[in-house]
């Protein structure tokens, strides 16, 4: 009997000593969790009327004299936000030309008029119209009446309806958020003849927030 005791004792230690040589990785288990940040989306929009060189309560009208032209007016539109694709940018008026308030005379979009067409730069003193340029570039120097440099560009048709894209979306996933200014000046000539009244327009600009989809 003592014998086998101590062979079954034998056996014993050494079943013991297999199980504490096994490698610990034989008994370990995993997890997994994600780490997800999700950064909101943000888009600031404004427009501001300006008139050069003026500080006047009426900063979206001009007084003007028959024959004249005037490149006064201005807005400024800003847009900030961190959208994928940016954002698209349209501007449409309420109907193409001026209209006067109390004759309903109307001053037409340079497009309908062939001596109002614009040149580079300025419009032409004759015939009478309105147009509208764009710009991306701030004035610089202490000369600089308007807010924007509008150099080497030509006035466009006052658009209606759809409007025209000022700015359309990025064609590419953006690598870092936005913060972007453009301007737009008007240009007006009237005509000899033109008839003493107030003429209106109402100009609409669309921003459309976009976001990338590849």
């Amino acid at each position: 009997m003592v014998k086998s005791s101590k062979i079954i004792a034998t056996l014993g230690v050494a079943a013991g000593l297999g199980i504490a040589l096994l490698p610990l990785a034989s008994h370990a288990v995993t997890g997994e969790e994600e780490v997800q940040v999700e950064v909101n989306e943000v888009f600031n929009f404004s427009v501001e009327s300006f008139k050069a060189a003026s500080t006047t309560a009426e900063i979206n009208k001009v007084a003007m004299d028959r024959g004249t032209t005037n490149e006064e007016l201005e807005h400024r539109i800003k847009a900030d936000g961190n959208y994928s694709a940016g954002y698209v940018l349209t501007m449409s008026a309420d109907h193409s030309y001026l209209l006067g308030e109390a004759t309903s005379k109307q001053i037409p979009s340079i497009s309908s008029t062939a001596t109002a067409l614009p040149t580079a730069g300025t419009v032409q003193a004759n015939g009478h119209g309105w147009g509208y340029r764009v710009t991306d570039t701030a004035a610089s120097g202490s000369s600089a009446t308007l807010l924007g440099d509008y150099s080497g560009k030509d006035y466009n048709d006052i658009p209606t309806g759809n409007g025209d894209t000022l700015r359309a979306a990025d064609t590419a996933a953006r690598s870092a958020s936005f913060d972007e200014t453009k301007y737009v000046n008007f240009g007006i000539v009237t005509a000899t003849d033109e008839v003493a009244d107030t003429y209106k327009a109402t100009i609409t600009y669309t921003a459309t927030p976009t976001a990338y989809n590849g």
